[in-house]
């Protein structure tokens, strides 16, 4: 399904509030898998449905891969981590006020 990023940015701001791109990473899972079939990243991206390509350069945090076959912690978990440290510095540690209800009340 290859939705436009004006569906991306309905969700988002339905569900997280106006601010929602700038406290947002994308985390895929499983990058091991695309080694095995030979992509980079990269190409994974330029292959992706458009929503996806869209919103992953739509969001402040980026896109981030984690190799699923690695030791979380040690290997996996500290770039992650990094990646995220850097989104909340960016966002100077504020919090993101999440809807909790149907009539977007936070």
């Amino acid at each position: 399904n290859r939705r436009g990023p004006q569906k991306n940015t309905w969700v988002g701001g339905n569900l997280l509030g106006p601010d929602w791109r700038q406290h947002t990473l994308i985390v895929f899972t499983h990058a091991d898998h695309l080694r095995e079939a030979g992509l980079s990243q990269t190409d994974y991206l330029d292959q992706t449905a458009d929503w996806m390509t869209a919103l992953a350069k739509e969001v402040r945090g980026g896109v981030c891969f984690l190799d699923n076959r690695c030791d979380w912690p040690i290997i996996v978990g500290r770039p992650l981590r990094d990646q995220v440290l850097r989104l909340s510095a960016t966002n100077h540690h504020r919090a993101l006020s999440v809807r909790t209800d149907a009539a977007g009340n936070a």
